[in-house]
């Protein structure tokens, strides 16, 4: 990520900047002087936000106590302010360029920096050290006190895996609920998103994970009604079996009595809370990439974007052929026909294809073979692998996949985020790219190591289509609210990083007729819920998850989501609110795409194309049919001329959605 600092000016007049020093406080405010920062240095260090004037978040405390007994944060002085504001180029995004403007406070303590960012937006801070040799983080204090008794979206930890309480797949269902009555000590992942009345949302969340523990968040009702961070700490390798028998990672697990070791000058995390006033700024946040660090050294010009035809979700259940399908090279050089004719970039061979280990491939499916025939077809290939045999072989393997002519690799059940694992990330995407190798993380969620290194193209951290080949999907119940939890994280998961949700479905039901189906699935909601998911779900890899039989039978809907491109150069939430119905806007060069979607309750709204440039367009439109109430894969597709000074009518059935790509005439 190329950083143009275009202007740093040092405030001149704490008036300017809304920044004092009197009694040990300290006052930021944003750029717009919106968001207000009140830092308070004494017996301990809080940080507390207003919004326009009023507490949002009440005096947090905030610290780093190491090994050694001493603590980072009380006493903490200096309370300088920057106002900073610079353009950053971000490849493989939403946008080609972003502004990146703030208000920059930093205090010093005893080896040791602190450091505000007061966005018009969102407030962060991290902790840095400023000594010689390497310590050990025996904990870090996070607080984050909410004025009020805000109701909650709360992403739980579903079960601890394998016993351990810092191991799951991070895929949860949001659990509403008020904060004065959340569970003791239960974790939550993050983010996890506030609402304070009033419009005024809170997301908390922690960013920038490359070498350091990710955190959790548990009740705190220490002061008021509020939550409060928990790391992991790190694991104790040589007392610990991390060798479990299939997908498991950990079979006995001890911990360490410190949560990180880093070096003299390393910076922790951010911790960082979004406040908005309205829904659709959650959906267009830009706070990962403002907060991240640029790219690291090299050449990442090989990386390439696209979509994929992936196997695994349709079982490979392919009709109208001459062989059996399967996990087979005939069945291989299918998808890739089938890829090549719709122009996708990648085809993934998932799970199945490697024995006795991933240093050799199944002879029913000659990896190398396939791979030379994508190369006659312009299709690449992704292959599957387990963390645990990264782990393993990675220094053996990626070279043997680079020679065999592999382009990326998905990564998954990874399934834990301390600081060992956290750093074993680094050095699998750093090894990958030195093999000019993409990556694609499952079971995980990542904060910002995308932004440091461009190969890794997406990742999971989301509950996905996957779950409607399994998940009973009973009225009433969480898992059959899938088309409620789509228009959930677009405003709290996609804050964070991209989302490799896996859409396209082509068997559509409505909440009456799913259940769910391994080896033929089916989504719930409409099909054209479904095309909006590419204009919705950001991930630079896209998934197209049915079987290529199931497309071609739907022709019309394969190009119009073929057509859809996996990154940007501009985007705009039209409208929208959380749990509720989406409306988002991209461009890529003079063509928008624009996407809606709703929960399962109909509703009709009004989209204003004042994103448009000058001159007409051609509308190209798919949108739910009349009975798609009845029949969800029911559609209507229509063409119109359009131009920005427009509104067009939308109507979504129950669980449907709304799709358009405006080309420039």
């Amino acid at each position: 990520m190329k950083t143009n600092l275009m202007t740093v000016m040092l405030a001149s007049a704490a008036m300017f900047l809304g920044a004092t020093a009197q009694a040990g406080n300290f006052v930021a405010k944003s750029p717009s002087g919106k968001l207000t920062l009140t830092v308070n240095s004494g017996s301990k260090l809080t940080w507390k936000v207003d919004l326009n004037g009023k507490e949002i978040i009440k005096p947090s405390e905030l610290a780093v106590t190491l090994t050694d007994g001493s603590v980072w944060g009380p006493g903490a002085s200096g309370g300088k302010a920057q106002k900073i504001s610079r353009k950053i180029t971000t490849p493989h995004y939403t946008k080609s360029q972003i502004d990146d403007v703030y208000t920059k406070l930093a205090l010093k303590g005893n080896q040791y920096t602190v450091e505000f960012r007061v966005y018009d937006d969102a407030v962060a801070y991290r902790f840095c050290g400023a000594r010689k040799d390497s310590v050990n983080v025996k904990d870090e204090t996070v607080e984050y006190n909410f004025a009020g008794d805000p109701n909650t979206w709360t992403p739980w930890i579903a079960g601890e895996e394998q016993g351990e309480r810092y191991s799951c797949s991070f895929e949860s269902y949001y659990t509403e609920t008020k904060v004065s009555q959340m569970p003791s000590k239960r974790l939550s992942i993050l983010p996890l998103l506030a609402d304070m009345g009033n419009g005024v949302k809170v997301a908390v969340t922690d960013v920038g994970d490359l070498d350091y523990p990710g955190m959790y968040v548990h009740s705190n009702f220490k002061n008021g009604n509020g939550l409060k961070g928990e790391f992991p700490g790190y694991p104790d390798l040589k007392n610990s079996d991390l060798n479990g028998q299939g997908y498991a990672n950990f079979v006995k697990l001890f911990r360490k009595d410190y949560i990180a070791r880093v070096g003299g000058k390393q910076p922790l995390s951010w911790k960082v809370a979004v406040i908005t006033e309205k829904d659709a700024q959650l959906a267009d946040c830009d706070i990962v990439r403002k907060l991240c660090d640029g790219t690291s050294k090299g050449d990442y010009s090989w990386v390439k974007t696209g979509k994929v035809a992936w196997d695994w979700w349709n079982a490979l259940n392919v009709t109208g052929l001459d062989f059996a399908s399967g996990m087979n090279t005939p069945t291989y050089k299918h998808y890739i026909d089938f890829a090549a004719a719709n122009k996708l970039e990648y085809i993934i061979i998932d799970d199945g294809w490697d024995s006795p280990n991933v240093l050799q491939f199944k002879p029913e499916c000659n990896i190398p073979e396939i791979v030379n025939y994508g190369k006659q077809k312009g299709v690449d290939v992704i292959i599957w692998l387990k963390w645990k045999d990264c782990m393993k072989y990675m220094d053996r393997a990626f070279p043997l996949y680079k020679s065999w002519g592999v382009k990326g690799l998905k990564i998954d059940f990874i399934n834990a985020n301390d600081q060992y694992v956290m750093s074993s990330l680094r050095k699998i995407t750093q090894t990958a790219a030195d093999n000019h190798l993409t990556v694609d993380y499952h079971g995980m969620q990542l904060k910002g190591l995308q932004v440091t290194y461009p190969n890794i193209v997406s990742c999971e951290g989301v509950r996905g289509l996957e779950q409607c080949k399994w998940s009973p999907g009973k009225q009433g119940t969480l898992d059959g609210n899938m088309p409620g939890y789509d228009v959930m994280i677009p405003y709290i998961r996609q804050i964070i990083a991209p989302m490799d949700y896996t859409p396209g479905a082509m068997i559509n039901a409505t909440r009456a007729d799913y259940h769910p189906v391994n080896d033929r699935p089916m989504s719930q909601g409409t099909r054209v819920h479904q095309m909006a998911m590419y204009m919705v779900f950001y991930s630079p890899l896209q998934m197209l998850s049915d079987a290529p039989s199931n497309y071609t039978r739907e022709q019309e809907c394969t190009d119009f989501i073929a057509k859809v491109p996996t990154t940007f150069d501009e985007t705009k939430v039209v409208a929208g609110e959380v749990g509720k119905y989406i409306v988002t806007a991209r461009r890529k060069g003079n063509t928008w795409y624009v996407g809606a979607m709703t929960n399962w309750d109909g509703r009709d709204i009004e989209i204003p194309l004042s994103f448009l440039g000058d001159g007409n367009y051609k509308a190209d439109i798919f949108a739910d049919g009349f009975n798609a109430n009845r029949n969800a894969e029911d559609y209507k597709h229509s063409t119109q001329d359009v131009s920005k000074s427009q509104t067009l009518k939308v109507s979504m059935k129950s669980g449907g959605g709304w799709v358009s790509r405006f080309e420039k005439l």
